[in-house]
């Protein structure tokens, strides 16, 4: 099963991995599982991430979401032509949000905005 990952935002810095979860997993207390998960990247204290990082977040694709909870969305050969702002208008509510969805999603889709590929796992937070 392919991986869910997540680019830490400038944002996230102040609130940490407990941010994150919350923002993820809509649980605080999640942040354990992302930590174990990513030791090797985050160092020894979890409580210090950096805005660039790519965070595996386990779980994520064999949970059930609930609304408003972020999920993960596998590119379809269909989103190709409409590219992120597509994808952000059908899942985010407005294709103003392509920006946010390429930022938390760079670190799967790479340099190049535009250059979706079908399969990659793109994770969908709420606006």
């Amino acid at each position: 099963m392919p991986e869910a990952l997540y680019t830490v935002q400038p944002d996230d810095e102040g609130g940490g991995l407990t941010q994150i979860a919350y923002l993820i997993y809509g649980s605080p207390d999640r942040w354990t599982t992302i930590y174990e998960a990513n030791q090797h990247i985050v160092g020894s204290n979890p409580n210090v991430i950096r805005a660039g990082q790519q965070l595996v977040l386990p779980d994520l694709l064999s949970e059930i979401a609930a609304p408003g909870a972020a999920f993960v969305y596998i590119v379809q050969p269909a989103d190709l032509p409409e590219g992120l702002a597509g994808i952000a208008l059908r899942h985010m509510g407005g294709a103003q949000h392509w920006e946010r969805l390429y930022r938390i999603n760079r670190g799967v889709i790479g340099e190049d905005p535009q250059r979706l590929q079908p399969g990659q796992c793109l994770l969908i937070l709420a606006p």
